[in-house]
């Protein structure tokens, strides 16, 4: 009884301070900040000026200022002030920089962030070329800048170290959207009649060259690529898979290639073995190779991962075996390693690298190859490196690699962005006819890969949960 009692006794009290709650707490409302004056995008000149005055929006009336401010741009610090006002550094690489307007509160550690992006172009951007022809036979090029206050005239022999050729005869212009500057500016293509570069194409908004025509314009100098790359020849294409080898006319650039090659990629012209039959196919719009719901935008298709002894004409496909981790990728891995150690002077058992080599030359043995060595006899480390990151290219080609190669090497920029080539299968043909204006490099596809795609992005709910989290640069 006495325990109920108790328990009555406490009851009432809790009641009664309840009813004495007189509501009047005293609560302190969180200033949200907004950032305003602060564009999109900008577009500025290298070397010039770039001034933002920047205004603040508060939730809460009268509050006290007591911020640090952070100005940063592909992620290292311009300013600490509340404004920008700096000069675009004269050596500054051009095209889009990511930036990013940091505000703190010092009084209770919140951030606010408002992201930008700057166009960091050339003095050439806007204004009037000219290509003229010297006493010499030399061409120059004489612009007349109209972005400049001052209105530049500048004259120069070469785009950015690229000398232009002998006895000019044209420059042409084409006006388009550049994805990586995200802006439209003009594609200039000088041609001239001499020169180890006759026709030099450049966007006017970084003044840089972005495809050369030269004397040796092809992939690797020392591979034996056909110049004449579209032109036809007799070949024989290689046994395997379970199909015999068989007589083949077709063009120069799919022709003596990396064994490897014929057993993953299969081409427009060339017989699709399936079962006991092979069958020529063409990928030209009507043609027994394209059809309205599946034909391959590129004008190639996968040959790997399907077993050819079976009829895929019926239906049957067999067994398809998709490595997760294979002998040819840990001995890639570790030749990339070592070498990566040797350029860097990190310490390694003296022995790796010879290993390395030993079983690179393993590698390529296994299907006719020479060593890489022996290929490139004088190759540094660097290109080494890169004869390593175009082997496994070969080697690994569609097992779910490539992907994660470009973000490691942080190379997903150049190579996951902007236009797809192929060949041009939207070219009428009909039956198992390859037509030759199928062997056009053409567009098919263009992609968007940025700076910020690396990482992705934290949700804004985990930013406002956790204040000392930073979000991923560019989001």
């Amino acid at each position: 009884m006495k325990s109920i009692y108790l328990l009555c006794v406490m009851l009432g009290v809790l009641f009664c301070r309840c009813a004495e709650d007189k509501g009047n707490y005293d609560y302190t409302p969180v200033d949200e900040l907004t950032i305003e004056g602060i564009d999109g995008t900008y577009t500025k000149i290298v070397g010039d000026s770039m001034k933002i005055l920047v205004t603040f929006e508060h939730s809460v009336q009268g509050e006290n200022e007591n911020y640090e401010y952070l100005w940063e741009m592909d992620g290292k610090k311009i300013a600490d002030t509340r404004d920008l006002g700096i000069l675009t550094p004269s050596d500054m690489s051009f095209g889009n920089k990511i930036c990013r307007y940091t505000v703190i509160d010092k009084d209770n550690g919140m951030k606010y962030y408002k992201n930008f992006a700057v166009n960091i172009v050339s003095p050439f951007n806007w204004g009037y070329y000219l290509l003229t022809e010297r006493e010499d036979h030399s061409s120059v090029i004489s612009y007349f800048s109209v972005m400049d206050e001052n209105d530049k005239f500048i004259q120069t022999t070469s785009i950015s170290g690229v000398e232009l050729g002998d006895m000019p005869r044209s420059l042409a212009g084409k006006f388009g959207y550049i994805s990586a500057l995200k802006d439209y500016f003009w594609t200039i293509t000088s041609v001239t009649s001499g020169g180890e570069n006759p026709v030099i194409i450049t966007e006017n908004a970084t003044f840089i060259p972005n495809n050369i025509v030269n004397t040796s314009c092809f992939v690797d100098q020392e591979s034996g690529y056909p110049m004449d790359e579209m032109a036809y020849t007799d070949f024989v294409y290689p046994a395997w898979g379970g199909a015999a080898s068989y007589k083949l006319n077709t063009v120069k650039m799919c022709t003596e290639r990396d064994p490897r090659f014929y057993v993953t990629v299969f081409f427009s012209g060339s017989k699709w073995h399936h079962g006991n039959e092979m069958t020529l196919t063409s990928f030209a719009h009507g043609a027994n190779g394209y059809t309205s719901d599946a034909r391959p935008k590129s004008g190639f298709l996968v040959n790997r991962f399907y077993d050819h002894t079976a009829n895929s004409a019926n239906g049957q496909w067999g067994e398809i075996t998709f490595p997760t981790f294979r002998l040819g990728e840990i001995y890639l891995n570790f030749i990339e390693a070592v070498l990566e150690c040797k350029i860097r002077g990190v310490n390694i058992p003296a022995n790796y690298y010879t290993k390395a080599m030993e079983v690179w030359q393993e590698l390529r043995a296994r299907v006719a190859l020479p060593s890489i060595t022996e290929s490139y006899p004088h190759a540094d480390d660097n290109e080494l490196l890169d004869l390593c990151r175009k082997e496994r290219r070969v080697e690994l080609a569609f097992e779910n690699h490539r992907f994660f190669d470009t973000r490691t090497w942080k190379i997903a920029e150049e190579c996951d962005g902007g236009k797809m080539w192929g060949m041009n299968v939207e070219t009428t043909g009909s039956g198992d006819v390859t037509p030759d204006s199928f062997w056009e490099r053409t567009v098919f596809e263009k992609r968007v890969f940025k700076k910020q795609h690396y990482l992705y992005p934290f949700t804004q709910t985990e930013i406002s949960l956790n204040k000392q989290l930073t979000q991923n640069y560019g989001w």
